[in-house]
This record gives structure tokens, C-alpha cells and sequence, in this order.
């Protein structure tokens, strides 16, 4: 069962959320980010000052490439060095495919990294926060690897942090040494005993659902009200810039920044200009907190009893999953609790997929500890994520895959991902999960008439099970 790290070192909730700290998932990465942006104004006097530091550190990589004549001199070699970033695995944050580790900046990455910014130095450009930026243009880069740069190069002020913020609370451990510092931080207990990786805390106000310069679409957060960077991009492409750019890949969008390096500069100064604000976790939007509350209130408010599975055969496997997706459409439809699928208090504006999909698996999971079955989080068989899969042992593997019902791809996914996962995971069952959240069947329609088409040639397709997301009169929340 996902447990936090309140849950785990046993600690006073509201005590803990007192100390501005993010309560992190130990065992499933929280798709939030540290924003450099955010590090002018968070509170934790540890990381107060940090933004300087960091801009001296990608500045004197910039610098590093202005003296460099070769890509092999000592000059890149240095800047190579400082440009390595592996992902520590120890934050809870960002896009791991399993559990919590990650792939951080790779030599691949790097190199190419290294030589946008080289070109960018050879522009006249020397501004350190180009790295900040680098999610918008550069391939392979996105909110997740730039919030590890930030992490590696901020360890040591994330550890004191931590170190304190245990300290305060309490809490002793044995020491963790660091760079030859000792700091008082406890071992993740999903890691150990493999490797020992500390439990590093995050202060909640350097924390984002994305970070200011993401990508160009997001391009709004930063110079959507500039009217010089907006005249700038009307001149080079044309006068619906948004909606030109929005079909630019991200190759497309480097070359035009290199092209027109004024335009790139513009484009960091509006930057700097902007206004961001950190994650809003008590409203929690984009559904990447409250589950665990949630689902941890249902399981004790709506019991389900799964004991037969502790006598049941390889069978049982699939039984539990049925059961728990029907009570799970039973709490999102007759319990209230498909509100958790909607962002605003009127209900207009829809969470993401992965909204519903943590929901179910902070409920399954929170049913299956105690019934020896096994659930395990977007496990990857090789041909891409699968969502849940339940199994005992090696036999009657279960795999649930949940979709909303205005997914584009869910007809695809069924005809498609599905039997492929199923293959990938060794699964004997596959259940579709489809939450209906929209008056528009058509993309439902055509997904129960295909299975009914699949069906009629012989071949069991998945189950699929729907549930009724859609908004009712009023809501009791959870």
C-alpha cells in the first residue's frame, strides 16, 4: 500500500504539514516539480539564497563553453561534468515509470544539452536562466529532468533541510553522510535494504503541477501579456502566433529561438518578469494528493470483504479486481465521490486521467494489503505503462486499465495497448475501466461497439466496466 512519510515515521499530520515540508509518497513519485523560479520566495531558510547559487552554477557552465574552441578540450569537459545529473530517486517528484526512481540527465542528454547551450553562447547569450527555459525547446527535456538539475545541484541545501525539519519534529536517525557532512534523515524503506537512499523533504512552496517555462503551449505563463515578445513572434511567423507555434515541434521552436536570438532574449526577459505561484496542494487540482486521503477514508468509512481471496485459488486475482472496480464505481457513483474527477466547485472543468487512476489505486491497494494479493502501479511490461496490475505469485495476473471516457485514444487502447499489456504482464484477464465524464457518448459508443464487433468474431476481448463520472445535484465530499 502507497505509504507517506508521515504514515511510515508515524508523525503528527498536522504537526508535519505545520513545517511547510510536502508529505511525500515513499513508494510512487507525485507528479509535481521543484520550479526554479520558485526558489525567490520560498520560505525555508535553507533554500532562501539558493536561486543565486544556482544561476553561478549554470552560468559558470556557460562560461565553460564560451572558452571552449572543441568539443573535446578541457573546457567541454569540465562543463560535461557539471552538466551530469543523475536522478538521486530520493524526492517523491516527477514522471518515474515505477516506483520512484527516474533517469535524470544522461550522457545522450547531456551532450546535446551542451551543445544547444554552446550555440546559444556563440549568440551573444550568457544569461544562466537559458536553463531554466531549456523544456521548451529542447528534445528529451521537460519539467521533470529540469526539476532534477535543480535538486542535484541544490542537494546539499535539501538535505539540511530535511535534516531540520526531522530534527525539529523529534525525530532521530542514524547519521546519513553526505560530502562528508552529517545530516539527521532516515533511510526510504521502499529502497532498503537494495541502496540506501535518504528521504529527502521538499518545502511544498518550490512545488508545481508544471513549471513556469514548460513548454510552448504553456508559452502563455510567460509572455501571453508581453506585447513586445508577442510582436516579436507576429513578425517572424505571422500573426496568430499561438496558434501557429502550437503545431512547432520542439526542433522547429530551437531553430526559430537560434534563428532570432533578439526574440530568444526577449523571451528570457519576460521570463524573469513573470509571476508564478506554487502548487495549490490543500485544493490539490490536478488530483495528485487527495487520493490517499480519500481512499484512505473510504476503505474505513465502505469496508469491502475480500477474505475469500486468502483461501481462493489462482482464480482469486480476478475476482478482487471485479469486486474492487465495482466498488469502486459504487463510491464514484452512489458515495460522492466523483467530484475528485472535477477541478472547480461547479464541476466544469475536468482533473487529468491520472486523477482517477491514483483514486482507484489508493482504494485497491488500501483493499488488497490485507488480503496477501499484490497490486502494483503503472508497471512497465516493456511496451509502455500499464496501469494496474494485480496478481499472486506468478499466476492469474490481472491487469485493470483505467481511461476517461473523452480519451481520444480509448477505442485505440482497447483494440491495441490492452492485449499487448496483457501479453507484456503474462496476464490471464484485462479489465478496462472507463469513467464517463462527459454528456458526449460518441468515443463510448464506438468503444462498446467495437468490443461488441471483437466479441462476434470469437475472441474474448477485456471487460469493460463503466462508471458514471458525471456531475449530480449535489456533492458530499469525502
Amino acid at each position: 500500500m502507497p505509504t507517506s512519510v508521515t504514515e511510515h515515521f508515524k508523525l503528527d499530520k498536522a504537526r508535519f504539514d505545520a513545517t511547510g515540508a510536502f508529505d511525500a509518497i515513499l513508494d510512487l513519485d507525485t507528479h509535481l516539480f521543484v520550479d526554479p523560479f520558485l526558489l525567490a520566495t520560498t520560505a525555508a531558510p535553507e533554500l532562501r539564497n539558493a536561486r543565486p547559487r544556482l544561476l553561478e552554477y549554470f552560468g559558470n557552465i556557460l562560461k565553460l563553453l564560451a572558452s571552449s574552441d572543441t568539443r573535446d578540450d578541457p573546457f567541454w569537459r569540465r562543463a560535461q561534468a557539471m552538466l551530469q545529473f543523475n536522478e538521486i530517486g530520493a524526492f517523491g517528484l516527477g514522471y518515474s515509470k515505477k516506483g520512484t526512481g527516474g533517469s535524470g540527465i544522461g550522457r545522450e542528454l547531456r551532450d546535446q544539452l551542451l551543445a544547444t547551450a554552446a550555440l546559444i553562447v556563440r549568440k551573444g547569450i550568457n544569461d544562466p536562466v537559458i536553463f531554466e527555459l531549456v523544456g521548451i525547446f529542447e528534445e528529451g527535456i521537460g519539467c521533470d529532468r529540469i526539476s532534477d538539475m535543480i535538486c542535484r545541484v541544490l542537494i546539499e541545501d535539501f538535505l539540511a533541510y530535511t535534516s531540520r525539519i526531522f530534527t525539529d519534529l523529534g525525530q532521530k536517525f542514524p547519521s546519513f553522510r553526505f560530502r562528508n557532512k552529517e545530516y539527521n534523515i532516515p533511510i526510504n524503506p521502499s529502497k532498503a535494504p537494495r541502496a540506501a537512499v535518504p528521504v529527502i523533504l521538499v518545502p511544498c512552496d518550490l512545488l508545481r503541477d508544471l513549471p513556469i517555462a514548460h513548454d510552448w503551449d504553456d508559452i502563455g505563463y510567460v509572455c501571453a501579456e508581453n506585447e513586445r515578445v508577442r510582436d516579436q513572434v507576429n513578425q517572424i511567423i505571422g500573426h496568430r502566433w499561438k496558434e501557429e507555434t502550437q503545431h512547432y515541434s520542439k526542433k522547429d521552436l530551437k531553430e526559430l529561438l537560434l534563428n532570432n536570438p533578439q526574440l530568444l532574449r526577449e523571451l528570457i526577459e519576460a521570463y524573469k518578469s513573470s509571476e508564478a505561484l506554487p502548487y495549490d496542494i490543500k485544493n490539490d487540482p490536478q488530483g495528485e494528493v487527495i487520493w490517499k486521503k480519500v481512499s484512505t477514508e473510504c476503505v474505513r468509512e465502505h469496508p469491502l470483504d475480500l477474505s475469500f481471496a486468502k483461501q481462493a485459488g489462482p482464480t482469486a486475482p480476478l475476482e478482487v479486481a471485479r469486486r474492487i472496480c465495482a466498488h469502486y464505481k459504487a463510491l464514484i457513483e452512489d458515495h460522492g465521490l466523483w467530484y475528485l474527477l472535477y477541478r472547480d466547485q461547479a464541476c466544469t472543468i475536468r482533473k487529468p486521467e491520472r486523477a482517477c487512476q491514483l483514486l482507484f489505486f489508493g482504494i485497491a491497494s488500501a483493499y488488497c494489503v490485507a488480503n496477501d494479493l499484490d497490486i502494483s502501479p503503472e508497471s512497465n511490461g516493456g511496451r509502455g505503462p500499464v496501469d494496474f496490475k494485480f496478481s499472486r505469485g506468478a499466476r492469474g495476473k490481472v491487469i485493470v486499465e483505467a481511461k476517461l471516457s473523452t480519451n481520444a485514444k480509448t477505442v485505440r487502447s482497447y483494440d491495441y495497448q490492452v492485449p499487448i499489456y496483457q501479453r507484456a504482464e503474462n496476464a490471464d484477464h484485462a479489465i478496462y475501466l472507463v469513467l464517463r465524464v462527459s454528456e458526449k457518448d460518441a468515443i463510448l459508443k464506438r468503444l462498446l461497439a467495437h468490443r461488441d464487433e471483437v466479441q462476434a468474431t470469437g475472441i474474448a476481448g477485456p471487460e469493460i466496466i463503466i462508471v458514471d463520472g458525471l456531475p449530480r445535484e449535489s456533492a458530499s465530499k469525502a
